[in-house]
């Protein structure tokens, strides 16, 4: 039976999504500045109220998340460089200052600060990721301009490929697993997934995010991963497909164990039926992270 709350929020979610995920850009950075920020929030918040820490940390930690965002923007859209320098820099500087402020402030401990230097790349700088794979270029045929705006329809596609495979994943997982799941997968992380489950949702994801991914590439007129014989790309495709699907649901018991370890059931309540940010977003940005790995070996981006 469908959860009326959970559809009416999904619905309103991807009339508020579908714009900035379309024009990328600024735009798609400044959405996810402010997911990260809130995902951070949340992150922070469960852990200081747990512990009784200053909840001035809940709000000046997040902001960190933002500025890892924003060095992540600068290099992709002002400077057009190579921007895991700045990047590497900006987190070691962050982590070096949040590990001084455990000496100085005596509530802090050291195991604190690296809760934070966790938070900050888990719910703040893997949007940054999510943000830049929406704005990778691969040469393609078909362009789109929209007055001054140039939609950037490569970077589109591959994004709404690794959005959709995620997505699917988790739909077909949810639904195999509520039919013929019988045996459990992790029940002390999350006792209502099944092994079932888990296969169904793989296959759902993979079979579909390939075929999404195969003929974009065909419709607008790029080639990801550079491989001209189409049997072998639609192989190849399939395989990292697969990976995705089995990162997603990995990334989705990782949120949960967290949100177990703290005795919580969600992280935030921002969107009625779902949860928080990270409760959303936990896969999508375990996969975009992966994903953005995997075209980094390949030589896609660098």
């Amino acid at each position: 039976m469908l959860n009326k709350t959970r559809v009416v929020t999904a619905v309103i979610m991807l009339i508020v999504l579908i714009p900035f995920i379309f024009l990328g850009g600024y735009f798609i950075y400044g959405l996810c500045g402010i997911l990260g920020f809130i995902g951070t929030y949340e992150l922070v918040k469960m852990h200081n109220d747990k512990n009784n820490l200053p909840k001035i940390l809940n709000y000046i930690v997040p902001l960190l998340s933002v500025a890892i965002v924003l060095v992540v923007m600068m290099a992709d859209l002002v400077l057009k460089i190579d921007g895991f320098k700045f990047i590497i820099f900006s987190i070691l500087l962050i982590s070096v200052v949040l590990l001084i402020s455990s000496l100085v402030y005596s509530e802090l401990k050291v195991s604190d600060a690296f809760y934070y230097i966790g938070s900050i790349l888990y719910g703040g700088a893997s949007f940054g990721v999510v943000a830049a794979i929406r704005n990778i270029e691969v040469f393609s045929i078909q362009e789109l301009v929209l007055g001054s705006l140039d939609v950037n329809l490569s970077g589109l596609c591959i994004f709404l490929y690794v959005y959709l495979t995620t997505v699917l994943t988790d739909v077909g997982a949810y639904s195999i697993g509520c039919r013929i799941g019988k045996h459990k997968l992790i029940p002390s992380v999350s006792p209502n997934k099944s092994v079932e489950g888990a296969i169904g949702g793989s296959i759902c994801g993979t079979l579909v995010g390939t075929l999404i991914l195969i003929l974009a590439e065909l419709l607008v007129g790029f080639n990801l991963f550079g491989i001209d014989n189409l049997f072998l790309n639609i192989i190849v495709t399939l395989v990292i497909s697969l990976m995705l699907t089995v990162i997603s649901q990995l990334g989705d018991l990782v949120a949960s164990k967290l949100k177990r370890e703290y005795g919580i059931k969600d992280y935030g309540n921002l969107f009625p039926g779902h949860g928080g940010v990270m409760d959303r977003f936990d896969s999508v940005i375990f996969t975009c992270a992966v994903f953005f790995i995997v075209l980094t070996l390949l030589g896609v981006v660098l």
